[in-house]
């Protein structure tokens, strides 16, 4: 039987066939493959991201405690009301926001449906931030010492110990009652502080230099009151327990 002459060109259309077919399925394999190493790509850049997240997240908690344990009883740190810790702490937060806004725009998160964590991630800290803010700058007005509010106290309480005539008995349980309240932050000793106010004030009704110097001090004392409640009492209070309630929050959202 004779072969048609059409047969080569069967055998190259098959062959052909074939070979587009190989090309089709290397162009498939690569593609495949590029889309693998993206998304793998992606998904390490995302994890990257939390990874440096937790870790400067950790350095802005350092700062935050060196400030309320070194800063907030330094006299130097409240003067001018600069503090290493507080510059690294408010550099530290600028790197943590600008990290939240890289993971919102990374398409990993926006392919594993985590955009609402990070929002609410990144409140949470937001929250964290505003409460320090606010708690650090009522430390730095309150003062300590010579410092801020209480170095003005101070100073009139030394303006009343240089007053002729004047109650020494009398000046010995109103400093004693201050300092009480200053340590334990009770207000069991604001009461004992303003029950001896008032028998000065009483005392010294008649003479108006010494009655206005009491009441100087008196003013000084309250703000401190003030001052210190909004800080925080204990631990639970005030600035103090937001700030509490804020880690708290971090500590669930970051782990």
């Amino acid at each position: 039987m004779q072969p048609s002459k059409n047969t080569p060109k069967r055998i190259r259309s098959r062959l052909l066939s074939a070979f587009m077919l190989m090309i089709g399925l290397a162009v498939l394999a690569a593609g495949a493959g590029y889309l693998y190493l993206y998304q793998n790509n992606t998904y390490q850049s995302l994890q990257n991201l939390s990874k440096e997240l937790q870790f400067k997240l950790f350095d802005l908690r350092e700062q935050e405690r060196g400030f309320l344990l070194v800063d907030a009883k330094n006299p130097h740190s409240l003067a001018d009301g600069e503090s290493i810790y507080l510059d690294k702490f408010q550099k530290g937060q600028l790197l943590i926001k600008d990290l939240f806004t890289q993971l919102k725009r990374n398409v990993s998160a926006k392919e594993l449906g985590i955009e609402d964590n990070v929002q609410q991630a990144e409140q949470v800290f937001n929250q964290y931030v505003l409460h320090f803010n606010l708690l650090s700058d009522k430390i730095i007005q309150r003062g300590f010492k010579d410092e801020g509010l209480e170095g003005q106290m101070r100073q009139v309480a030394h303006q009343l110990e240089n007053i002729k005539g004047i109650d020494r008995v009398q000046l010995l349980y109103l400093r004693r009652y201050e300092k009480d309240f200053f340590i334990r932050k009770d207000k069991e000793y604001v009461d004992k502080v303003y029950a001896v106010l008032n028998q000065l004030k009483l005392a010294y009704r008649g003479n108006p230099n010494t009655l206005n110097a009491i009441q100087e001090y008196e003013r000084k004392f309250e703000r401190i009151v003030s001052l210190e409640t909004e800080i925080g009492l204990t631990e639970s209070e005030g600035l103090k327990g937001k700030l509490q309630k804020s880690l708290q929050a971090i500590e669930q959202e970051f782990g």
